[in-house]
């Protein structure tokens, strides 16, 4: 952190934040499981910290659901084990592409 060049009273950020959870960070992870349109149920390598996960379908990032109703999201995911899992609307098809980018302690 640096004095502001033009008012003395405040700092400016120089460089990056570290985090200072202790948590590692994955990007682009393909998660495994059948992409063949009827698997809901995908896998990470981690088990992620909660509500740092972003999973991606074919691009575009996909909503948390609260509850494994998938009344308000797109997928569910148990942060008790790796296990992550599609709305029927949204189960992957073989031409789907998957990533996935957490925090994981």
């Amino acid at each position: 952190v640096r004095v502001h060049h033009k008012d003395h009273r405040f700092r400016k950020k120089v460089g990056v934040m570290p985090d200072f959870s202790g948590a590692s960070l994955i990007t682009q992870e393909e998660p495994t499981g059948a992409l063949n349109g009827k698997n809901a149920t995908f896998i990470l390598t981690h088990i992620p910290v909660e509500d740092s996960e972003m999973i991606y379908k074919d691009g575009m990032r996909l909503r948390r659901a609260t509850n494994d109703q998938f009344t308000d999201g797109d997928y569910w995911l148990d942060y008790k084990s790796t296990k992550f899992y599609f709305s029927p609307e949204h189960i992957p098809t073989e031409r789907s592409v998957l990533l996935a980018g957490y925090r994981y302690l």
